[in-house]
């Protein structure tokens, strides 16, 4: 029978034999074999896999899903200024009579909306309202300026990118909106005498739909720099979009170079009734992260019997495994499991399996805090060894393990230029082999107010309802 301590202090061995047995290289304490296992469970690391570049569609390891309406709030500055430059122009029209008619516009926009469109399972429409005036010079009648509006729409597909600094962007790709076919303006000029403006509507509005798919810039949704880890050649490739306009939601996800066995998120764009957004992972990457950083050398492989980092300290840490077993709400449980191999310059050598358990759960700000309560061994391949333990649950191979957690799973690795973010209400929250962590988002212009002012009035008249 075998036997578990917890933190309360001790490594305890499994006594029983026939546990012994079934840990391949036995019970005994021969230094020589347990160096050897252990050169081989370090040259056995492979935290890197090569991703290949031909395949057709790549395995989502990290997602981000945005609803449409946060994506209005991005944009619509970059939008606007774009739009308004293209729809303000000099250019003459074609009349089914062969004449031509010069004209010149100045137009404006309002009421910009971003929406998931049905013409490709990646596409967005931007919809909105024409403002400003036309000039236009009719025979007879002379120059004539009256007020322009009408509606207008673009369908255009959201890509990849990169920005200069090499972060991976998510954009709106306007140049490609003429191969769809799918836009289209609608001006209202029916100020003008009745007998013209029925003439001229249709080719002004070819005219003024050529203008905004030709002169209108890429516009950037936001960027990605990837996960703050420090990890000598990671990667994280872009890898599918997915633009759902039956719900209004926009998913981005990328893969990595990651030996993640397996790992493989479905795209997700059913957010809760309540979110804003959503950032998810799949758990099986943790471990291979842990992994990585043990590998690079960004997270020390040598530790003292009481979890500080010493470059030759007898204790070797491989097989880092992080796991988060599901639970319905609240705070998900949080577990941390690796091997150490105690050999020392003189006395017995041996290896030890040990868990770190505790909970990961949101902060009222909506960040992630991961706690570990407890520390057990699970197996050993020595009875009758004791070894304190309690001050591992504090120690930096703990600590930086949980930082890969909460490193992947926050708002602060996307950037939405021109604005800062807030992620408030929010929840932690498995999905079959995703963490989510999901909630509302407060935006405010970097040039305005701080983030949230608006929304903490609102949480307490909402409280006070």
């Amino acid at each position: 029978m075998g036997s578990k301590v917890r933190s309360t202090g001790l490594w305890m061995s499994l006594a029983a034999m026939s546990a012994c047995a079934a840990l391949g290289s036995g019970c005994a304490s021969d230094c020589p074999q347990v160096k050897k296992d252990l050169g081989a469970a370090i040259e056995a690391e492979s935290p890197f896999v090569a991703v290949g570049a031909a395949r057709d569609e790549l395995p989502i390891h990290f997602g981000i899903a945005v609803r449409d309406e946060l994506l209005n709030e991005i944009v619509d500055s970059a939008m606007r200024v774009g739009l308004q430059k293209a729809l303000s122009f000099t250019d003459s029209i074609a009349l089914a009579t062969g004449q031509k008619i010069g004209l010149t516009t100045e137009g404006t926009v309002a009421d910009l909306g971003l929406y998931p469109d049905s013409a490709c399972d990646h596409c967005l429409r931007v919809d909105g309202r024409l403002g400003g005036s036309l000039g236009i010079k009719l025979p007879v009648l002379g120059s004539q300026k009256v007020p322009l509006s009408g509606t207008f729409s673009i369908v255009a597909p959201v890509r990849f990118g990169q920005t200069d600094d090499g972060r991976a962007a998510l954009q709106l790709d306007l140049s490609k909106a003429t191969e769809l076919a799918k836009s289209q303006v609608n001006p209202d000029v029916t100020q003008l005498p009745p007998t013209w403006w029925k003439v001229i509507e249709a080719p002004l509005s070819r005219a003024m739909a050529k203008a905004i798919t030709r002169d209108l810039p890429t516009v950037t949704l936001f960027t990605f720099e990837g996960f703050d880890l420090g990890i000598d050649g990671l990667e994280v490739i872009p890898a599918r979009i997915v633009s759902d306009h039956k719900r209004g939601v926009v998913f981005a996800g990328f893969t990595t170079n990651l030996a993640a066995d397996g790992a493989a998120l479905e795209p997700r764009t059913d957010l809760g009734k309540n979110d804003d957004l959503t950032i998810g992972i799949d758990r099986r990457l943790l471990g291979a992260m842990t992994t990585a950083m043990l590998k690079s050398g960004k997270l020390s492989r040598t530790w003292t019997k009481g979890g500080e980092v010493d470059p030759s300290g007898p204790i070797s840490v491989t097989t880092p495994i992080v796991t988060l077993p599901e639970r319905a709400e609240g705070a998900q449980p949080y577990e941390m499991s690796f091997r150490a191999w105690n050999v020392p310059s003189g006395g017995k050598c041996w290896w030890a399996d040990t868990r770190a358990s505790g909970s990961i759960a949101t902060s009222d700000a909506g960040a992630l805090t991961v706690t570990v309560d407890d520390m057990e061994l699970t197996q050993t391949s020595l009875p009758g060894i004791f070894e304190a333990v309690a001050k591992w649950k504090t120690s930096a191979l703990i600590a930086k393990t949980s930082e890969v957690v909460t490193k992947t799973l926050t708002p602060d690795t996307l950037d939405f230029a021109g604005h800062s973010v807030r992620l408030s209400k929010s929840r932690i929250h498995l999905q079959g082999d995703g963490v989510w962590l999901s909630g509302n988002v407060a935006v405010k212009s970097s040039a305005g107010d701080e983030p949230g002012d608006d929304d903490e009035e609102a949480d307490e008249d909402d409280a006070a309802e």
